[in-house]
């Protein structure tokens, strides 16, 4: 999971099933805060149903209060790539 941006002034929320490498993409209307990703995450999950994990960087949003919260509540796995290695981000 990662930010792409700026796509039509906004930046998106990009996710890829490492299985299928079907890709989801959130409108994030360039709010990148914890509390609009955990919006955006709870929206993708009422759709395709919990994660067992997650991957992505060290970015802030990724790794604030609110979302350890969010990980601990629906049991999702968390995992961070080493610092300053894009690729080990996975397809995002």
């Amino acid at each position: 999971m990662d930010f792409a941006g700026l796509i039509c002034n906004s930046k998106c929320l990009i996710l890829i099933d490492a299985k299928s490498k079907f890709p989801i993409v959130a409108d994030m209307k360039n709010d990148t805060t914890a509390k609009s990703l955990c919006d955006a995450l709870e929206q993708v999950i009422d759709w395709f149903g919990p994660s067992e994990t997650l991957v992505s960087d060290n970015g802030p949003p990724f790794n604030s209060y609110e979302m350890n919260q969010f990980y601990e509540k629906y049991d999702i796995n968390h995992i961070t790539t080493t610092p300053y290695h894009p690729a080990s981000n996975g397809l995002t």
